[in-house]
């Protein structure tokens, strides 16, 4: 007997699969993001490439941020295509066997960029070899490194004559912004800028939410009850910019952090606790800002809480 569906029946279905994929479009679980460390030693081994891969798949995660591309960069010339395959090669397999939606090169400033991360990415034509995101990592609120004798300090702020402080240091992560956000604008694939921020102020956040798309938000914290008043006060100054960009919630994974607590609990938990206290406390929250799921910091520490042992 042949099967005649009736429009209704076919109207129904179809408004079903459509609330479907709005509903997972939604999602505020879906994008996982995961800092990798060491990953110049990752690079030159298929055995751990495979680790890596079989744990990003195992954990969803859709987007990885390098580290170490410093490193990388030492042994293999990033700037020459001719010596840079190795990189291109991962970056490759990543997106097409891995199903890696993004992936992210992290940095300290807007020198390195300029110098090593944008002329690798405009070494190849192909946009499966290129990174898809410039990640700055600069603590600038950290004042023990922008201090007289801090990393900060000694490596970029006296190298440049800026005194020694907060307010200098800030003004060096701002520069490196806007150095970042031109190359990324440079590039006919548009490439994502994203700034990891911890402790910021309303002023300072003005400035730096107009060369962002994407802010990973620190929640460094040891206990489930802090998850979202942790980072309650900094979303509510984002909230007030009614920023464009999106907005990750960063889970550090060390011992001093989430790692003792993903030993006993599985890391899905961590996320829905923190989406279900923000919606108690204000669901305006969520409607305002734009959230993009979770990253984690780092593959290590994530493997060492869920203890798996290292490669």
């Amino acid at each position: 007997m042949k099967l005649i569906l009736k429009p209704t029946y076919l109207l129904i279905t179809s408004l079903l699969l459509w609330s479907q994929f709005l509903y997972a479009s939604a999602d505020p679980y879906k994008h996982r993001s995961l800092y990798v460390n060491k990953f110049n030693q990752i690079l030159e081994s298929e055995q751990q490439q495979q680790q890596l891969f079989a744990f990003i798949r195992q954990h969803q995660i859709t987007e990885l941020i390098l580290y170490d591309l410093h490193l990388v960069n030492q042994k293999y010339p990033l700037t020459k295509y001719s010596e840079n395959q190795i990189l291109a090669n991962f970056i490759r397999k990543a997106k097409t066997k891995y199903g890696l939606k993004k992936l992210s090169a992290a940095g300290e400033s807007g020198d390195f960029f300029l110098k090593v991360i944008h002329p690798y990415n405009r070494s190849s034509k192909d946009s499966l070899e290129r990174f898809d995101i410039y990640n700055l990592e600069y603590e600038y609120w950290n004042n023990s490194q922008s201090d007289p004798g801090g990393y900060y300090c000694t490596s970029y702020l006296e190298k440049n004559q800026m005194p020694c402080d907060r307010a200098s240091s800030f003004q060096f992560f701002i520069k490196s912004l806007e150095i970042v956000r031109a190359l990324a604008d440079e590039l006919e694939k548009k490439v994502l800028v994203e700034a990891y921020i911890g402790h910021f102020k309303e002023a300072e956040v003005k400035q730096i939410c107009t060369h962002v798309d994407r802010l990973l938000v620190h929640d460094y914290v040891k206990r489930e009850a802090y998850l979202f008043p942790y980072v309650e006060k900094r979303l509510h100054l984002l909230e007030r910019e009614r920023p464009h960009i999106q907005v990750s919630i960063l889970y550090s994974l060390e011992s001093r952090y989430l790692g003792p607590y993903l030993k006993r609990h599985d890391f899905h938990l961590a996320e829905k606790k923190f989406f279900e206290e923000l919606k108690a406390v204000d669901q305006d929250l969520d409607k305002h800002l734009k959230f993009r799921g979770f990253t984690y910091f780092h593959y290590d520490h994530f493997r060492n809480a869920e203890n798996i042992s290292s490669p």
